[in-house]
């Protein structure tokens, strides 16, 4: 795992919006979760949902990132409840600097860019523990992920 991609790295937006992974992380840090690019994510978007609504008020900014194009990513988040922003990685390289190789993935990056907490591939365990170091991190509660103790691990490769 990369723990410090380039700052310069460009990072879009769901609607266009482009800016280095640098610009992004200037004021808040950031709490992502990678979804598959495939119909599978509606397993996994509840957990995020939770994670979110939780996190959504601390200073980390929560994000969708999507391995692959805007109509990809558009059709992922149709399936989703709450609005979230979301990132797209066309080319994979948001993906590859990070250190991500497999979807889904909870990952917490620190406003100097390094990734501090990560978890690839669904294992609810891990992914609790996770959101815990994360939320240590932050100063806030933890996410309460009991509920999904009952979702199959998963995981699914990024390319």
């Amino acid at each position: 795992m990369t723990t410090a991609p380039n700052p310069t790295l460009s990072l879009s937006t769901i609607d266009g919006t482009t800016r280095s992974l640098d610009d992004w992380t200037t004021v808040f840090t950031q709490c992502w979760i990678v979804l598959p690019s495939k119909a599978e994510a509606a397993e996994i978007i509840p957990v995020a949902e939770r994670i979110f609504k939780t996190f959504g008020d601390s200073d980390a900014r929560c994000a969708y990132l999507i391995p692959g194009n805007e109509t990809v990513a558009k059709r992922i988040m149709d399936m989703t409840t709450q609005k979230s922003q979301c990132f797209v990685d066309p080319d994979f390289s948001v993906c590859d600097a990070l250190g991500i190789s497999l979807a889904p993935t909870l990952v917490y990056i620190r406003q100097d860019t390094s990734v501090v907490h990560i978890a690839q591939g669904f294992d609810i365990v891990e992914w609790m523990n996770t959101a815990e170091k994360i939320a240590k991190t932050l100063r806030w509660t933890t996410p309460q992920l009991a509920d999904f103790n009952n979702l199959k691990k998963q995981s699914y490769p990024i390319k």
